[in-house]
């Protein structure tokens, strides 16, 4: 499934939207990837319309799937100087 992602500044909140038309969100990237893999989008499937913050949420979602949280809060604060 494929996932479509975006951040309301004004909320401070990380959304998804789904191949099914649900609407997932969190204010954490981390937590947020998780409840992605959970709803079957796999690391790659899921799209941001600026290419550097969709490398870098894969990344967090790739270390989520494979359980390496220390890497998930690497590209979690790298994800944030981007987003910076």
């Amino acid at each position: 499934m494929k996932a479509t992602l975006n951040f309301k500044n004004d909320e401070k909140v990380f959304t998804a939207l789904l191949g099914d038309g649900a609407l997932l969100s969190h204010e954490s990237p981390i937590a947020l990837a998780q409840l992605l893999i959970d709803s079957g989008v796999l690391p790659g499937h899921a799209q941001w319309h600026i290419w550097t913050l969709e490398n870098k949420f894969e990344d967090i979602m790739k270390a989520v799937a494979t359980g390496d949280m220390t890497w998930a809060r690497m590209a979690k604060f790298e994800l944030g100087v981007r987003m910076s």
